[in-house]
């Protein structure tokens, strides 16, 4: 080996460090270079400054949007140096504060000006910019432009807002549709059925029977078609969840389809297992209408035998339940070659030219459309042809807490009910152990301002075996409910401190603050124009006066499905006809009512009972009544425009169901008179309002003389 000195060992062991130490800082360079690059194709802006908010460096997009040539320029120079001069004291104060206090400031949206002269908008985040012991030196900033998303975003806002108006329209024109063509359909139902009973002619008595049976047949399938367009346009905000009992549901239904099972001598068989909650969360109306429709697609389809309705829980857990629900029938059946098209729009496996079946084929799209709705997926059906036919379904619930535990203690529930060829009454599903005057009957609230209207609304509500209280205002009604519970509400829609409308939106706003469940709220109002808003409001019903006292059960026997009174002992007809729903376009026939009777006892005993009709009268004849008509003259005196809108909408409502028909129009037309444009026919108006009063006080009396 040869001898090296000791100095020159020294110089190579140097130039070997030095060599050691070139090939690291070669290494670092590379990786700064690759770390460069990386940063400069990197989509976004980035940029890092000191604590004096001087930039230290940036990428190629920052220096483009910039307007600098390379990236290099930026070293030295501050946001009010840029393009952006008018943000940088607020970006200098998001600086501070990433500096000052360690933390990041992220996803701050600015409108930005850049170097091309085009406004962007950008999305920034920034960090504090740390050297290797942690200390902070600055601030690392990355800025994303945002532009072409947000035009997008917009686009789409304003293609969502304007299929929302469209939707909006179409329902609209759906409600205008209904309303317009149903009122002279009624209108033709209800004179022909006067027509059949007062003619004598047997010929003539039959065609006005078929005249009849054809409106009411037309009025079905315009119910159908009207029906199955809005299931279409619904979505989830259409659903309206709440507590109901499910066994009362399906009493209600068998009830309801009873008096056709019992024409057809069919058996209905009901069997509910045992481990079915009673009370479940969901919507009652939708399910009872699935099932009103495959229970009577069942009935019209099985010309002997039975029908049979399931229900099954499965999967169930504390809060939830899995339920299964079967219509089953031994009927016609349906051939192989249709059964993949039964759930179709207007699809009939038998044309209706051929006589055998009516209807539309709506039906079954109408049922699958709300099982979709409510996250049932598919209707599934099987059948055989002179066999039989089965429909079920599936459908996740909620189960209230505590609800079934505590009611099932004081119910002893028999779930099977058998209906025979014998007419043998159904065993009640809903049969309580406790009788009637032990259970506490339900409480409703009455809102009106008329002392007579609310008289007959409280003569409906006791006749049904229900308990009340009435308000004449809308804030002693806000005011009740804050402090009791209520079963129901009825309120009418024009009240004198604020509208019913208001009234609902306060206490669905009270509702949801104290996470109380929503109370059922009914309105009445003389134009069915407002039904749109008061659904809106949080409304579940508007009933049009005068309203016939079968309807009002009906609609009570709707929302409290506790069985306190009997609807099948309540046969009161069609009313004739719907005078004054709306103001007719025709001024003068405003001012022949010659032919409308000022008083029809017949018609007013369609509302309310014979007593209770002579109370009423006796009071709208006194000096109180008498006193609002006063105070009609005052304001006309005085040409309160307000108050003449106001008494007049007053006293309509106190006589929509005491069969004082020109009364209700004379005070409907000058109650419009205002908000139609008809100013020029105020005096004429009122004139004949005051005519007819004088005019019904006098036919009254002598009405009284005989009856009261």
């Amino acid at each position: 080996m040869a001898y090296i000195p000791s100095k020159l060992q020294t110089l190579l062991t140097k130039l070997e460090k030095q060599d050691e130490e070139l090939r690291l800082l070669k290494s670092k360079l590379e990786e700064l270079e690759i770390l460069k690059n990386i940063i400069n194709i990197a989509p976004d802006m980035i940029y890092w400054k000191d604590k004096n908010y001087i930039h230290l460096g940036c990428n190629e997009q920052f220096a483009i949007a910039a307007g600098l040539k390379n990236p290099e320029e930026v070293i030295g120079k501050l946001d009010g140096d840029f393009k952006w001069k008018k943000n940088a004291e607020k970006y200098n104060l998001d600086d501070k504060y990433v500096i000052e206090t360690g933390e990041s400031k992220l996803d701050i949206e600015d409108h930005v000006p850049f170097a091309n002269g085009k406004k962007g908008i950008v999305i920034t985040n920034k960090v504090p910019l740390r050297d290797k012991e942690g200390k902070i030196i600055g601030v690392l900033g990355m800025s994303t432009d945002i532009t072409e998303r947000k035009k997008m975003e917009e686009e789409l806002r304003i293609a969502k807002e304007a299929a929302e108006a469209a939707s909006i329209a179409k329902t609209e024109f759906i409600a205008n549709m209904s309303h317009d063509i149903r009122n002279p359909l009624t209108g033709v139902i209800g004179m022909s059925e006067i027509l059949e009973h007062s003619l004598k002619n047997p010929e003539q008595k039959e065609k006005a029977h078929i005249l009849h049976d054809s409106g009411k047949k037309l009025l079905s399938m315009l119910n159908d078609i009207l029906d199955d367009i809005r299931t279409n346009v619904m979505h989830q905000n259409d659903i309206n969840k709440e507590t109901f009992d499910l066994y009362q549901c399906i009493q209600d239904l068998v009830e309801l389809e009873l008096p056709t099972i019992k024409l057809k001598k069919l058996e209905i068989i009901v069997d509910i297992d045992s481990n079915v909650p009673q009370f479940i969360i969901n919507d009652r109306k939708k399910i009872f209408r699935i099932l009103l429709n495959l229970l009577g697609n069942s009935i019209k389809f099985t010309p002997s035998g039975h029908i049979a309705i399931g229900v099954k829980c499965h999967k169930a857990t504390k809060s939830t339940a899995q339920i299964k629900f079967t219509v089953a029938d031994t009927g016609i059946g349906i051939n192989k070659e249709f059964l993949p098209h039964v759930f179709d729009r207007f699809s009939r496996a038998t044309s209706s030219y051929k006589g055998l079946y009516e209807g539309q084929g709506l039906g079954l799209h109408i049922a699958q459309s709300f099982v979709t709705l409510l996250g049932g997926g598919k209707i599934t059906v099987t059948s055989e042809e002179n066999v039989g036919t089965t429909f079920h379904f599936n459908l996740k619930c909620k189960i209230p807490k505590q609800k079934n535990a505590s009611l099932k203690t004081t119910h002893d529930i028999e779930k099977k009910s058998v209906i025979n060829q014998e007419n043998r009454e159904p065993t009640p599903i809903y049969a309580a152990q406790n009788s009637p005057k032990n259970r506490k009957p339900p409480h409703l609230l009455l809102v009106d301002d008329s002392s007579i209207a609310l008289k007959v609304l409280e003569s409906m509500v006791s006749s049904a075996g229900l308990e009340f209280t009435s308000v004449n205002n809308g804030e002693n009604a806000f005011q009740l409910i804050k402090s009791m519970n209520f079963d129901l509400v009825i309120t009418d829609i024009g009240l004198p401190d604020f509208s019913g409308i208001e009234l609902t939106q306060r206490i669905r706003d009270y509702e949801k603050k104290m996470h109380k469940d929503p109370v059922a709220i009914i309105g009445l109002s003389g134009h069915e124009t407002k039904k749109l808003e008061c659904i809106a409001a949080g409304m579940n019903n508007l009933l049009i006066k005068p309203i016939p006292i079968s309807t009002m059960h009906e609609v009570i026997h709707q929302f409290i499905p506790i069985k306190t009174f009997n609807l099948h002992d309540i046969t009161a007809p069609i009313t004739a006809d719907k005078l004054g729903i709306n103001l007719i376009d025709n001024k003068e026939a405003m001012f022949k009512l010659e032919s409308i009777p000022l008083f029809d006892p017949k018609d007013a005993l369609l509302y309310i009972r014979m007593d209770m009709l002579i109370k009423m009268l006796k009071f709208f004849i006194s000096n109180k009544m008498q006193n609002e008509i006063n105070q009609m003259k005052q304001a006309y005196l005085k040409k309160d425009n307000e108050q003449i809108t106001n008494l007049a909408h007053k006293i309509q409502g106190s006589v929509a169901n005491l069969g004082l028909k020109r009364m209700y129009l004379a005070s409907q037309y000058l109650e419009g008179y205002d908000k139609n444009n008809y100013g020029d026919l105020l005096d004429k108006l009122y004139y004949q309002f005051l005519a007819v009063n004088t005019d019904t006080v006098k036919t009254i009396k002598k009405w009284l003389k005989i009856y009261g």
